[in-house]
């Protein structure tokens, strides 16, 4: 039956804690284990796990003070053109350049033509995110990715571990 808490005594109180205390150390080793793991499988980069430093372009569209001076790694779709190569945020934007809605990509005239493959694709890249911007980047109020490492197709279909993505209706 139930009794108030009040009115319990402190030696069933005493107990009542021990009992928790028991049940929550086997619980919260569990929880070390399992973030562990995470961790490791994050610094990884490998399936489904996104890598160490991997932000959405959300978030540095939104908080891009957050991320100045940082090695970040992002996903969003590029465009590869003279003087105006960007990652956005979705297919959308990068067709009709809305500049708000992405980044700019700091690369010069070598990084351009090997990455002009991948113009309109989705892409992941890794580099130093840079708010404010620094130089003469004209259209890039959400910062740029300088010193670029890495710039490859991003395969969604094999890193889904539901299979392919269906298109919608």
């Amino acid at each position: 039956m139930y009794q108030p808490i009040a009115q319990t005594s402190k030696s069933e109180l005493d107990a009542l804690a021990s009992k928790v205390k028991r049940g929550l150390v086997p619980m919260g080793l569990l929880v070390v284990f399992v973030m562990s793991a995470m961790a490791i499988a994050s610094e990884e980069g490998d399936g489904w796990w996104p890598a160490k430093g991997s932000v959405s372009i959300v978030a540095l569209i939104s908080s891009p003070r957050s991320y100045s001076g940082t090695r970040i790694r992002t996903t969003g779709i590029a465009t590869i053109e003279f003087e105006e190569s960007m990652l956005y945020l979705n297919p959308y934007d990068a067709e009709h350049h809305l500049f708000e809605n992405g980044v700019w990509l700091a690369i010069d005239h070598s990084q351009a033509e090997s990455f002009r493959r991948l113009d309109h694709q989705l892409v992941e890249v890794e580099g130093i995110y840079d708010f404010p911007v620094k130089g003469s980047y004209w259209a890039c109020p959400n910062g740029a990715i300088t010193k670029i490492t890495m710039f490859e197709a991003r395969n969604v279909e094999a890193n889904h571990p539901g299979g392919p993505l269906s298109k919608p209706h």
